[in-house]
């Protein structure tokens, strides 16, 4: 993630850059990514999945009121910390919010 508000993909064998993924209008604060799928967060209070060999945005999850902190994923969902002091969890298929935990005191 970058202040630029876009994320780089690299070769990590040689260095050399393989992608640009733009989109977020803030920067960007959290990245995770697995074979198939890098997933964003940034203080726009977005999260975005991307697919990681075409660099084409999937999907983009809305519902946190504040930026995105945190990201991480796993076959089924996607996760995300926010400065609203909610995690949410979404499906990674479809991008519904699954669910919202409330609690913290401040930003997750």
């Amino acid at each position: 993630g970058s202040m630029d508000n876009t994320i780089h993909l690299w070769n990590r064998k040689t260095g050399q850059q393989i992608n640009i993924l733009e989109g977020h209008s803030d920067r960007v604060t959290s990245v995770a990514l697995d074979a198939a799928v890098v997933v964003s967060g940034s203080m726009d209070n977005t999260i975005r999945l991307w697919d990681r060999k075409t660099g084409q945005q999937i999907n983009v999850l809305k519902g946190h009121s504040s930026g995105v902190l945190g990201v991480a994923m796993n076959d089924a969902m996607v996760v995300s910390g926010s400065m609203d002091n909610t995690i949410r969890l979404w499906d990674r298929k479809t991008g519904q919010q699954i669910n919202v935990l409330k609690g913290h005191s401040s930003g997750v």
